[in-house]
């Protein structure tokens, strides 16, 4: 993922614009997950999919198999998750959305909103810098993990305003968490920092 930048990691920005309205929230983190579907499936035409041997793997998306008839193939799922600066029918709301690798006459990412009034999504990875440490040695936003560190959790920070005023305005206080800060505001809509941190099934891997 990319820490406070609309790519798909540092350096590389994602080919397609955000959606509704091309705009993202400024310092907002952006996280993609690529993996290999659960179920195995039919080679296809149109769909990225893996085909693998317990030797030897392949990114295909024409449908063929080359890797003989021990070889399995599955789905290649991919999500990239991002805070737009806009919801679906309501301009200058943010939104937590996602890009979906989807099939079809060739691959492409279609867009979904998941949460309406997600203002930041912050991400950060927890890591054992030795092949053969048993604890983790630091944690560090996106993109700032060095290259072959062993990820051993991943914290994920969402930023939700309310979608009803108060009533009244109120001092909300200043936030800090990961890297990031939001300074004291006086406003009618609530607000609520949530955070969880999770493993990976392939905790402890070469990321």
């Amino acid at each position: 993922g990319s820490d406070g930048a609309y790519e798909g990691r540092a350096g590389l920005p994602l080919g397609c614009a955000p959606s509704p309205g091309g705009r993202t929230v400024p310092g907002s983190d952006t996280l993609a997950v690529r993996r290999a579907a659960v179920e195995e499936a039919t080679a296809a035409p149109g769909r990225l999919q893996l085909e693998t041997t317990r030797r030897r793997g392949r990114l295909v998306a024409d449908g063929t198999g080359q890797l003989g008839p021990g070889a399995s193939v599955r789905d290649l799922e991919v999500s990239v998750f991002y805070v737009s600066a806009d919801s679906t029918g309501s301009p200058g709301r943010p939104s937590l959305r996602r890009k979906r690798l989807v099939g079809g006459a060739s691959p492409s990412f279609q867009d979904e909103e998941l949460v309406a009034g997600i203002a930041d999504l912050q991400v950060e990875a927890e890591f054992a810098s030795d092949v053969d440490a048993a604890g983790p040695a630091g944690a560090l936003p996106l993109g700032e993990v060095p290259e072959g560190a062993r990820i051993r959790t991943i914290r994920l920070w969402v930023l939700a305003h309310g979608d009803m005023a108060d009533g009244v305005t109120a001092h909300r206080p200043a936030l800090r968490f990961a890297n990031r800060e939001w300074p004291a505001t006086a406003s009618l809509e609530g607000r609520l920092l949530a955070s969880r941190t999770v493993e990976p099934r392939n905790a402890g891997t070469r990321r």
